[in-house]
């Protein structure tokens, strides 16, 4: 599966699936919003895997608000293909 990060002229950027479940949120991009990096990975786990690794990150925080239990992160590294999610 394909994830994108787009980035517009004031600076902002958003990581999101390329896949039908990420329209809403290209919807909020402005007009001038490009892609300037991708992504092919199996998991949703993978993809923030890769951006922490393309951003330089040393460690993985997901989202400083959320808390995850270890059963829903192993869920985020079932592949695209087990969740029966097409391209």
């Amino acid at each position: 599966m394909k994830w994108e990060l787009w980035k517009d002229s004031d600076g902002k950027e958003m990581y999101i699936i390329s896949h039908r479940i990420g329209d809403l949120g290209r919807k909020k991009l402005s007009d001038n919003a490009k892609v300037i990096w991708h992504c092919d990975v199996e998991s949703a786990y993978e993809a923030q895997v890769k951006y922490m690794e393309y951003k330089g990150f040393k460690f993985i925080r997901i989202w400083w608000w959320l808390r995850y239990k270890k059963s829903e992160l192993d869920e985020s590294k079932r592949t695209y293909k087990e969740l029966g999610w097409e391209e």
